[in-house]
């Protein structure tokens, strides 16, 4: 009895304690000015996956996911079910994400704060609501994060296996990041010859190899199937997005494909980008469309560099925090996106900012001490390539391509808070 309450004053003097239970507030709060569940075009294509090849618009990981909540409930209510697991993981992630910032930051009053932060942030739990690869990507970001910095802190041979494999689920849920295998890649290899050969090390270079194989091996398969070497072939689909959504599809030597996207006219709205890439796809061999694309690509790559300067430049008073939740009819969206906003003013200036002080930093703190900043340098690293990818490869949606790096531009702010506070 007595051990009993010793552990129940423990927990009721733990910071943790208060911060899971104001988040709890404070999401069910929230989630009560929203409608259960909502769906999108993209969320079909999870749903109605058919599992009988690689010929696919996305990766096996979420639709799977959904599939078995599907069979577990015999396909009753199972899209609530879904979305109460997401949001009991998101909750769950929070107290990932308050021992991520207690292993590299000392001081309580940062971590407590910006755990909070990460709680009760409507641009992260509001994506628990979608029937989208958001809410787990947000999740597993934060779980990479934490498994990372318990690699930096402690190696051993589970954490550096348990990284690779997390990475590999992460790409195939969204393969967005891919980056992150070459990223560890790098990371893995850099570490063999700063540790002199650390045997640990050298297991987690040869485990994101096979990674990066077994990536490889994936995307045969898909271009076996669908003449497209990806893992989705919905790359393809963004790449013309893009080139079209730039305009320098003109510089083509496709006649027929630049008259038929022509006739979408005017090109400049979201709905004609995306229809004029359809019917092309729907008309046109796949390797005679993938054959314009690399043509374009290649013969304008500075017309591309200067498309993705002009979009980070457009998007820099933008915040890159967005959620797609559907509101009740009774409330107004907008002025709860207006509300967020205000609350949690995160623009994508401040992002770019925020990372060119950190690489700066990472510089000087190198030549100075002659020491790599790892936590900042991965942080920074992570949210650096998710931006250019999402620069690059996809014509819209930015803040939604970029909202799985919050947690990581909140770990990256209450790091460099806690540099500045400590003034090293």
């Amino acid at each position: 009895m007595k051990k009993a309450k010793q552990f129940i004053f423990k927990i009721l003097h733990h910071p943790l304690f208060y911060i899971l239970l104001i988040s709890l507030l404070f999401r069910t709060f929230i989630y009560s000015f929203f409608i259960n569940y909502t769906t999108i075009l993209d969320s079909f294509s999870y749903l109605h996956y058919s599992f009988n090849g690689l010929d696919q618009d996305r990766t096996f990981v979420y639709p799977l996911l959904c599939r078995i909540i599907k069979i577990l409930y015999h396909g009753k209510d199972y899209l609530n079910m879904i979305v109460l697991l997401q949001k009991t993981l998101s909750f769950l992630s929070i107290a990932i994400f308050y021992y991520t910032l207690n292993a590299i930051i000392h001081n309580k009053k940062i971590i407590i704060i910006f755990s909070l932060m990460y709680g009760i942030c409507p641009f992260i739990f509001l994506w628990d609501t979608l029937i989208l690869t958001e809410s787990i990507s947000i999740i597993q970001m934060v779980t990479l994060l934490f498994l990372t910095i318990c690699y930096f802190k402690k190696k051993t041979f589970i954490i550096c296996i348990s990284i690779c494999l997390h990475i590999f689920i992460m790409i195939m849920t969204r393969p967005a990041f891919i980056y992150l295998a070459i990223l560890y890649f790098i990371l893995f290899l850099l570490l063999i010859i700063k540790n002199k050969n650390n045997k640990k090390d050298i297991i987690g270079f040869v485990c994101i190899n096979l990674v990066i194989i077994n990536l490889l091996i994936y995307s045969y398969g898909v271009y076996k199937q669908s003449g497209i070497f990806s893992l989705t072939k919905i790359s393809s689909l963004n790449t013309t997005a893009v080139i079209i959504d730039n305009g320098l599809y003109k510089y083509g030597i496709d006649d027929d494909i630049i008259m038929d996207i022509d006739s979408f006219y005017p090109l400049n709205t979201e709905d004609n980008v995306w229809r004029s890439t359809s019917y092309i796809y729907a008309k046109y061999n796949i390797n005679r469309v993938k054959d314009f694309n690399n043509y374009v690509i290649s013969h304008n790559k500075i017309g591309m560099i200067k498309y993705t300067f002009h979009k980070a430049y457009n998007l820099r008073y933008q915040n890159i925090g967005k959620y797609y939740s559907t509101i009740k009819l009774d409330y107004n969206g907008d002025v709860f996106q207006i509300i967020s906003n205000i609350l949690f003013p995160i623009p994508f200036l401040f992002v770019y900012f925020m990372l060119l002080c950190s690489f700066i930093y990472i510089i000087y703190y190198f030549i100075k001490y002659k020491k790599i900043k790892w936590i900042m340098l991965m942080c920074t690293s992570i949210i650096t390539c998710t931006i250019i990818v999402s620069l690059t490869l996809a014509p819209y949606e930015m803040q939604r391509l970029c909202i799985a790096t919050l947690p990581v531009i909140i770990v990256l702010l209450a790091y460099n808070l806690n540099t500045l506070v400590r003034g090293k």
